[in-house]
């Protein structure tokens, strides 16, 4: 291999890995524009987790050190 390729090897991937570094830490860098809705959302607690809920509990399961 010639030098000269060598050298444009090693920019391409220079340019490559900055690219990625940059589109990884960009949405830090610069957050988007917060948007807000006025719809009104509504929540259905019938079925949780595939289980139909008849006596309106979601069961719950902790898992952890005890305090």
């Amino acid at each position: 291999m010639h030098p000269a390729s060598d050298r444009v090897g090693q920019l391409l991937v220079a340019v490559i890995a900055l690219a990625v570094v940059w589109i990884a830490v960009r949405p830090h860098l610069l957050p988007g524009p917060a948007e807000a809705s006025r719809e009104t959302l509504s929540i259905n607690l019938e079925r949780v987790g595939g289980r139909y809920l008849t006596d309106g509990m979601i069961p719950v399961r902790c898992i952890g050190r005890l305090p």
